[in-house]
Formats: C-alpha cells, sequence, structure tokens
C-alpha cells in the first residue's frame, strides 16, 4: 500500500527576503490545536506520493499551473545530501548558487550576493528536471519515508 502525505505551501514574496515558501501540514478544519498555524486560504494543497524507503525530493509549480501534484521526484538515499542536489539544480536553472545574506540594510532587507557554484556543485552530476515556464513560482521539498519535510526551498524566480 503507498503511503501519502498532504501539505499545503503558501509561496509569497517579502520586500526585506524576496520569493519566500512556507510549508503547512495541517488545514484549518483539520487542526486540533488552537494555537497551531494554519495554511492561508489561498495555500497550494499539495499530495504526495511518499517514498518506501529513504527520502524523495518533488518539484512543484505555484504559479501559473496550481498543480495538485509534484511535477516531478526523485527518489535519494539517506547518503545523498538533499541541499547540495538543490543547489546543483538552482546552479543549472541560474548560472550561480542561491542567495547568500551577508547583512541587512537599515530596512532590515537582506543584502548580500548570489555567489559563483563552487567545485563541489559543479562536480555533481547533472539533474535531469522538466523544463520550467519563465513566468512560473517552483519550489523543492524533499520528504522523508515517513513523511516529514525535512528541506523545502524557492527554484525560480531567483532574480
Amino acid at each position: 500500500m503507498k503511503m501519502e502525505k498532504q501539505l499545503w505551501f503558501h509561496v509569497y514574496s517579502d520586500y526585506r527576503t524576496g520569493m519566500n515558501v512556507c510549508v503547512y501540514n495541517r488545514s484549518a478544519e483539520d487542526s486540533e490545536d488552537e494555537d497551531e498555524e494554519n495554511a492561508p486560504d489561498n495555500a497550494l494543497e499539495i499530495v504526495f506520493e511518499l517514498p518506501e524507503q529513504g527520502r524523495r525530493m518533488y518539484l512543484m509549480n505555484e504559479y501559473p499551473c496550481y498543480n495538485t501534484e509534484p511535477i516531478w521526484s526523485k527518489d535519494l538515499s539517506e547518503d545523498d545530501d538533499y541541499e547540495k542536489i538543490y543547489k546543483k539544480i538552482f546552479s543549472q536553472i541560474h548560472g550561480c548558487l542561491p542567495f547568500e545574506v551577508t547583512g541587512y540594510n537599515s530596512s532590515y532587507k537582506e543584502e548580500g550576493k548570489y555567489p559563483e557554484i563552487s567545485k563541489d556543485i559543479l562536480n555533481l552530476e547533472t539533474v535531469e528536471i522538466p523544463s520550467l515556464d519563465e513566468e512560473g513560482f517552483y519550489f523543492l521539498c524533499v520528504l522523508d519515508y515517513k513523511g516529514n519535510e525535512l528541506f523545502t526551498d524557492i527554484l525560480t524566480p531567483c532574480f
């Protein structure tokens, strides 16, 4: 029997930090804890088919498609470094690594740079992903076989 996990995602832009994605485990209707933060009404609901063992990386599109299931996935072992794989995919799309915060200005806006691709990321095998719509908002999420969310981050846009 295939195990599934349902999560809600909210992609938003903040003037201080740029594009972000929040992950929610429950909807307002399912919440048993009044203090628990609930997914906003416009959150993207996605049902994931979990791996039987290890972890799985999923690619989702929040806009313009609003897919209710991942558009791509990759099985990972316990030894795979999913953050490095995320950086490899990010670098394949953008030609640099994700934004590195070096400080904050007087308005608490993040300052920093998009670093050049490091050798350890360059040396990783190319990850075959579907072509991405230039206007779309894409993000990656990693879940383990128990349904625990291990990592979620924006993939596009970045600039």
